[in-house]
């Protein structure tokens, strides 16, 4: 599967769908998400606390024993996808930084 980001006020994106798909993919969504895994609850909830850079970097450093050798796609890859998309928005967030701080 693939997520896009469409612009559902452009008509011409509108012409490329049926008229199902486009009362499927403009039908209200349900915006909650039930998480059973109590690891990436918690581990969600770190990262929403964080209240700066170096602390966002120290909770990367600390990854979860889950993400070791026990690590299985099926059960962990919730769990990876938080730290790795946090890794690479910190890795993007340094590189603008730099740039800024080069720039101006």
């Amino acid at each position: 599967m693939h997520s896009f980001i469409i612009d559902v006020d452009d008509v011409a994106v509108k012409e490329i769908f049926t008229p199902a798909d486009w009362a499927f993919i403009t039908k209200e969504q349900e915006l909650s998400v039930n998480l059973k895994d109590q690891d990436v609850v918690d581990t969600l909830e770190r990262f929403k606390q964080a209240d700066s850079p170096g602390t966002i970097m120290t909770l990367l450093q600390e990854r979860h024993s889950r993400l070791g050798k026990e690590f299985t796609m099926e059960q962990d890859f919730d769990l990876k996808w938080i730290f790795d998309s946090v890794s690479k928005w910190y890795v993007m967030f340094f590189i603008c930084h730099l740039i800024l701080v080069f720039i101006f």
